[in-house]
């Protein structure tokens, strides 16, 4: 039999933004669909850049985007598996129709709005009946079992934005940037917990210890408020949790 699933969030903003008086640049989405007796499960998180002056509304839009288009293609009878080929370059035509909408007339425009309101680093998951797939594109947490992966590029993070962007106005120095979605492919059978989470988990790796096993629906985010009155999590902070119900 294969495992039902139990689906917490969390959201807090970090402390550097508030004693910065900048907005919480992350943004989470989840959805649970029903498709031919068989449940899938998604969820996306996406970080803003803390250099742009708006990224939360590219971040914002951009996970509502994904978690959207995800469905829809399951909805259509897509494979699972094969979804993420789509995804990614669904993603840039949406960004570049963004920025086409604002009129901008010279290179140098499309970078600064690109840099303002489109960098944001993404971690995603598509769970379904067989086989489900994590997704990411920057820095992040991925925590699939024992298995943790953290993504972490040292302050040189990519981001799908900077491929909007005339190479002319990107570092000469910059690593190249990845033309597609990471991804990490796991049994669903075998998942006992899963969970994606924006980078400020990296520096307060010890407090992932508790996010687990709680029964409350709202006990991630709990922790996450005491966390922060505590003066911990600097940063933005996003994470989605999901256990297998035994």
């Amino acid at each position: 039999m294969l495992p039902m699933f139990t689906v917490k969030t969390g959201k807090v903003i970090g402390r550097s933004h508030i004693l910065s008086g900048r907005n919480c640049q992350d943004s989470l989405k989840t959805a649970t669909i029903e498709l031919n007796n068989q449940t899938y499960i998604v969820g996306w998180i996406s970080d803003g850049c803390s250099e742009g002056d708006h990224s939360e509304i590219g971040s914002t839009l951009t996970t509502q985007f994904l978690a959207n288009q995800s469905i829809l293609y399951l909805k259509r009878g897509i494979p699972l598996e094969v979804v993420p080929l789509f995804l990614f370059e669904d993603l840039l035509v949406f960004l570049r129709t963004n920025m086409a909408s604002q009129h901008l007339t010279t290179p140098q425009d499309r970078a600064q709005y690109v840099k303002d309101y489109l960098l944001f680093t993404l971690v995603g998951f598509l769970i379904g009946p067989k086989s489900s797939q994590v997704l990411a594109y920057g820095d992040g947490l991925v925590i699939i079992n024992d298995q943790i992966y953290r993504r972490d590029y040292q302050d040189e993070s990519p981001y799908p934005g900077y491929l909007l962007i005339d190479s002319r106005f990107l570092s000469p120095t910059r690593r190249l940037l990845p033309q597609e979605f990471d991804i990490y492919s796991v049994k669903t059978a075998n998942i006992q917990k899963l969970a994606i989470g924006s980078d400020a988990w990296l520096s307060d790796f010890d407090l992932l210890d508790h996010i687990w096993g709680h029964k409350h629906p709202n006990q991630v985010q709990r922790n996450m408020n005491i966390w922060s009155d505590e003066k911990k999590l600097a940063d933005d902070a996003s994470l989605i949790v999901v256990e297998a119900v035994l």
